[in-house]
């Protein structure tokens, strides 16, 4: 049994872990300390795809954890997020709004998804679905989403 199945790439090196999707948690046992730190994108290798996922806190255990499937002496510790963002490279707009999305795929759980609001409502708009639309542009006008969100929401719900 691979305690740690998952292929993780962290500045060009690889790295075999073990990744929770439910708690958005990576295990990643090593000798030599991975080049990784809070707000770093890195990749996720799967069979399918390859998955950018950032940082949002990075703790290295400096202790034993030797088991019978592991010979590294240290952990790290990674809570992830998953990003469009590709590994090496910066936000334009660090200040934007995002919001997140738990989603489900095939019964398999994934990291929560963090997309701008813009981002949402631009990808909304060029779908098909008009009762989707309908109900966000709705909720978008109302008094309570822009006192929370700002006045940019009645632009926003323009575009749909």
């Amino acid at each position: 049994m691979d305690f740690y199945p998952d292929l993780l790439v962290i500045s060009g090196q690889e790295y075999k872990a073990q990744c929770s999707a439910s708690t958005g948690t990576i295990l990643l046992p090593y000798k030599d300390e991975p080049k990784v730190k809070q707000g770093d994108v890195i990749s996720h290798k799967t069979d399918a795809a390859e998955v950018s996922l950032k940082v949002l806190e990075a703790s290295f255990r400096r202790i034993g954890t030797f088991t019978s499937a592991n010979k590294t002496p240290h952990m790290l510790t990674m809570k992830v997020e998953v990003t469009e963002e590709a590994p090496g490279e910066l936000k334009s707009d660090p200040a934007s709004q995002s919001a997140s999305v738990d989603a489900v795929v095939e019964e398999k759980e994934l990291p929560p998804v963090t997309i701008s609001l813009q981002q949402f409502i631009e990808r909304l708009s060029m779908g098909n679905d008009g009762e989707a639309k309908d109900m966000v542009k709705k909720l978008l006008q109302t008094d309570g989403v822009t006192r929370l969100l700002g006045t940019g929401t009645k632009t926003l719900a323009k575009l749909l």
